[in-house]
């Protein structure tokens, strides 16, 4: 039975062109929403119904929805971060300065809930709430804090089986999404009743900057692993899917401490 749903898998993957999966991302805000206190849980849902959706969780996926949408130009480069090869540490760069990137999209979209304007960002508080919910979700994805020189592991091409597909490709969607629940609220249950007391803990005690280098770390290592044409096997995808399911952990724990932080 795992094969077959496996191999199932494997022909979703090939019609599939989402940034950190639509599906992780509905989990990590679903994790976060199971972790938001009674107060933050109110606000959230005040402007849910502002923004025309049900739940946080397909909130989260908007940012992706409207990227070929003119208007919101401006937040292409929000999904990302770029540094150098020999980064080993992020740092503020001139892009994230001028245009921005994910990291400081965190920062004005959190300041902007808190009712501060920031120019160059969307200052619609229930827009911000579905950028912020995203730009978490795609900083703990670790390509999305990598090289400019190959588009965050666009340009790296791997082979699975006969076929070909971006390492970007395979990191957003194909090691988080083996094996996981189709339906996000049984994943995102599932996920938070692995969590202990000590774990939330040390990961809320964390910055956007810890995140972002935490991703650079992994990227590092993806790189080292994954050279471009290799051979990704069976293995290789569910062998780090422990780490992807980690990542996606963090960022609902996080996204989750960010708000209660905010609406304290």
């Amino acid at each position: 039975m795992k094969r077959v749903i496996f191999a199932l898998t494997l022909l979703m993957w090939a019609s599939q062109s989402f940034a950190w999966g639509e599906h992780s991302h509905r989990i990590i805000c679903d994790i976060a929403w199971r972790n938001l206190d009674t107060n933050a849980k109110q606000e959230v849902r005040l402007l849910l119904r502002k923004s025309g959706h049900r739940t946080f969780a397909e909130a989260c996926v908007w940012p992706d929805e409207i990227r070929d949408q003119p208007r919101y130009d401006f937040a292409l480069p929000h999904h990302y971060m770029n540094v150098s090869r020999s980064s080993t540490e992020v740092e503020e760069t001139e892009a994230c300065r001028n245009e921005g990137c994910v990291l400081s999209a965190i920062h004005a979209y959190t300041n902007i809930l808190q009712g501060v304007a920031v120019d160059g960002y969307h200052n619609n508080r229930a827009k911000a709430l579905m950028f912020l919910g995203h730009f978490v979700g795609d900083i703990h994805q670790p390509l999305h804090v990598a090289y400019e020189d190959d588009r965050g592991g666009n340009k790296t091409i791997v082979t699975y089986g006969a076929k070909e597909y971006s390492l970007h490709f395979v990191w957003d969607v194909m090691v988080p999404e083996v094996g996981m629940p189709k339906n996000w609220r049984n994943a995102g249950e599932a996920l938070s009743k692995q969590l202990t007391e000590q774990e939330i803990a040390t990961w809320n005690a964390s910055t956007p900057e810890d995140w972002a280098n935490e991703s650079l770390a992994i990227t590092r290592q993806i790189y080292e692993e994954t050279p471009a044409l290799s051979s990704v096997s069976r293995d290789y995808i569910r062998n780090h899917h422990l780490q992807a399911e980690i990542r996606m952990q963090q960022a609902g724990i996080r996204l989750a401490n960010l708000l209660n932080t905010i609406y304290k």
